[in-house]
């Protein structure tokens, strides 16, 4: 469903300290900030730091016990990628986690690159949790990502209705198709047919050939609008113009539900 890319070891919510001598001051107090930074350097031997992933990993985990939320990022990318020790997914999975629960965002979509490339197991729950924490920053990108979840792999109209109509009002054209979809699907018994043809129609006038297939149908059988045979025709043909094999498939799924009868695309 995405892709996500793996960013550098170094976070860039936090900064480094040039200041050594004060670095190791503050690493020697204990200060999460400190550790970190002393961290960061033994990782990649800078400024007189003798590179030491051994010395750097240990100081990570003391700065992730004191709550330092990129601590547990590079922790993640280090046995992700096996950098000075074996790769080991799961540890990497179970850093990138707290690091996410902590809200860092890199470390949030590296975990769910992690699931959806079936790396570790996946856990729904976080998978959601996630998704929500991102699209709430108003990416679109995020947000369709929570509407494909809902609509594809939860197969749940109820929870994709939402963002999957706050995609369509933006305009974005294959979610005002699917939010029709939505208002037919989601309550079986009582299809709300005049929301999914207002939608349908907005889609079908931008070209979209599994809209003008709904209007087809919604005119054809008289749904959410009057029964116009004629109309109907006019859409389904335009359908096929664009895509005559699914357009027919398609068509003949809503037919055999509905009792219509199939035209053919000329």
């Amino acid at each position: 469903m995405m892709v996500i890319s793996f960013i550098t070891v170094i976070h860039a919510e936090e900064q480094i300290s040039f200041d050594l001598a004060g670095t190791l001051e503050k690493a020697k107090n204990n200060n999460k900030q400190g550790l970190y930074d002393l961290a960061v350097l033994k990782q990649n031997g800078m400024y007189g730091v003798e590179k030491d992933l051994k010395g750097a990993i240990e100081l990570y985990k003391r700065a992730s016990a004191l709550g330092h939320r990129s601590a547990n990022h590079n922790l993640g990318l280090i046995y992700y990628k096996g950098e000075g020790v074996a790769v080991n997914y799961p540890e990497a999975a179970k850093w990138f986690s707290i690091a996410a629960d902590r809200k860092v965002e890199d470390s949030q979509r590296n975990l769910l690159r992690m699931y959806y490339l079936k790396e570790v197991p996946r856990n729904e729950k976080k998978v959601e949790e996630i998704l929500i924490d991102l699209a709430e920053k108003g990416q679109q990108k995020d947000i369709e990502s929570l509407a494909d979840y809902y609509y594809i792999d939860l197969d749940n109209m109820i929870l994709a209705e939402q963002p999957t109509l706050l995609l369509a009002e933006k305009g974005v054209l294959k979610y005002q198709s699917r939010i029709a979809m939505i208002y037919l699907k989601s309550n079986i018994q009582n299809p709300d047919y005049v929301k999914a043809y207002n939608w349908f129609l907005k889609a079908a006038g931008r070209g979209d050939y599994k809209s003008k297939i709904g209007l087809a149908s919604l005119y054809y059988g008289g749904l959410g609008v009057e029964k116009n045979q004629a109309e109907s025709l006019k859409w389904f043909k335009s359908a096929c113009r664009q895509n005559p094999v699914e357009t027919f498939k398609i068509f003949k799924e809503i037919a055999s539900k509905n009792d219509f009868q199939i035209p053919e695309c000329e």
